[in-house]
């Protein structure tokens, strides 16, 4: 593991220093000609497409980056033909609405990060301004949401009219699609830590710590809906892997006790994107 992290490290800093498409290139070019690469397809919400870091191009409209966890992913040598269909803003909607379409019987490993938007974390923008966060509003909305995405039978819309769709739904229709592929189903990271200030700084935290608090409880529930949905479509047959990435972005949030991986814009960071990717080579997406 170590071995892979540090080439998913290097692949970082190649992208970062080389302007972004060189990295894979290179990687690709030293893969041994006995490997056998399996076409991979990148799918779900910001967490994935890399927002906050460097986009890939400037028209993209889902500001994927080159940093993110698919693209590292795929500099590794098992994993190629990326299908990048991650979008910032996307909903479990999204997913079985359009990214799916471009999946088929030949796409052999899907990673997948959604839900987050769906559960209520589009209201966190309200975190970063002077007028704070109505939190009783988010819960009220999340426990509701929660519900949908662990049940299909429970009909929740968003405040702008889409159906959240339970995330058994959503496994089941990239099954459908790719009959072949292992499906990566990753949870998210707790966004905050609890000390009263800024790693490495004297600066106060800028988010109470009961926000903090509320915020990362909405996390792991939404992670244990994550967890049991991937568990329920295993049993029923589909070859669904849960990757959790709590444990390894641990002392690592906003206000944490060691070097943030979550960034001001309350998205993984360059080293969270990293630990994305060294999460899902651990439970066997790629080496």
């Amino acid at each position: 593991m170590r071995r892979i992290l540090g080439a998913l490290v290097a692949i970082a800093l190649s992208t970062t220093l080389l302007g972004g498409v060189a990295a894979p290139a290179q990687a690709h070019q030293r893969t041994p000609t006995t490997t056998t690469a399996q076409s991979y397809a990148a799918l779900g919400d910001s967490f994935a497409a890399g927002y906050g870091l460097p986009v890939k191009s400037e028209s993209d409209a889902c500001l994927r980056s080159n940093l993110s966890y698919p693209e590292l992913l795929n500099g590794l040598r098992t994993l190629k033909k990326l299908s990048f269909l991650a979008c910032s803003g996307a909903l479990t909607s999204d997913v079985i609405g359009g990214q799916v379409a471009a999946l088929d019987a030949s796409t052999r490993t899907v990673t997948l990060t959604v839900g987050g938007n769906d559960a209520g974390f589009f209201l966190l923008g309200c975190l970063q301004t002077t007028a704070g966060c109505d939190l009783a509003q988010l819960n009220d909305y999340a426990t509701g949401a929660l519900r949908a995405l662990a049940d299909p039978s429970v009909t929740v819309y968003l405040p702008t009219g889409q159906k959240v769709y339970s995330l058994g739904e959503v496994l089941a229709a990239v099954h459908a699609k790719a009959p072949h592929a292992r499906i990566f189903l990753t949870g998210y990271p707790e966004l905050f830590g609890e000390r009263a200030t800024v790693y490495g700084t004297k600066t106060a935290c800028p988010i109470a710590v009961t926000d903090r608090a509320v915020v990362n409880t909405l996390t792991d529930k939404l992670n244990a809906v994550i967890k049991g949905s991937a568990a329920a479509a295993r049993s029923a047959g589909i070859d669904v892997t849960y990757a959790g990435v709590t444990g390894a972005f641990d002392g690592h949030g906003l206000c944490d006790a060691r070097t943030s991986f979550i960034s001001t814009v309350l998205h993984p960071t360059v080293l969270g994107q990293v630990t994305y990717a060294a999460v899902l080579v651990g439970k066997g997406v790629a080496r």
